[in-house]
């Protein structure tokens, strides 16, 4: 049995409410997967809120269980494709036979699969064109967390004591590598 008193299919993988329509279903999902990218994105950009590497993992945690706690009644929160097909093709395999796909005509065994990868691409595309975009080009960081002369941005920051240490690494053959260290 699939569904139901007696169904444990929903055990393993995701399947939506009686009430929610395929339309419903792929835009609750790719919305869910959307907002996630967004917050991530938002978190790990060091231009936007300059949070430390150890705190990225709670904070998109959170969010993960809010988008859980928010879109998880409808049909289970399908924010990651992995999440829904390798147990689908589990279900499949363990005994419930071809319902693990043709569960409503066949209309929502791909949702899961596809509705969170238009939701990556349209949310990422939606954080380049809002913000992303519209940082100074003087404000590029690369990946390290240094700005476009070399200069270490993660750890130019002020201590108790109101010293700012900054170092510099010639990034620009014109420019001078100087490391500066205020009075202590």
């Amino acid at each position: 049995v699939l569904l139901g008193v007696n169904g444990t299919a929903g055990i393993f993988t995701s399947f939506p409410q009686d009430y929610l329509s395929t339309s419903q279903a792929f835009g609750d999902s790719a919305l869910a997967t959307g907002l996630l990218i967004i917050c991530a994105l938002s978190v790990v950009d060091k231009r936007n809120m300059n949070v430390p590497p150890w705190f990225y993992a709670i904070c998109i945690g959170l969010v993960v269980l809010a988008i859980v706690c928010g879109f998880g009644l409808n049909s289970g929160a399908s924010i990651n494709p992995a999440k829904d097909l390798a147990p689908r093709l589990f279900i499949f395999l363990a005994g419930w036979g071809k319902e693990a796909f043709s569960y409503r005509d066949y209309n929502w065994f791909w949702i899961p699969v596809v509705a969170p990868l238009v939701g990556t691409v349209c949310a990422t595309f939606i954080y380049w064109a809002l913000i992303e975009h519209h940082w100074p080009d003087g404000e590029s960081v690369d990946e390290n967390g240094d700005d476009q002369y070399g200069t270490d941005v993660s750890s130019a920051e002020k201590d108790s004591r109101s010293s700012v240490q900054l170092s510099s690494v010639v990034a620009d053959p014109g420019r001078i590598n100087t490391a500066f260290v205020s009075d202590k």
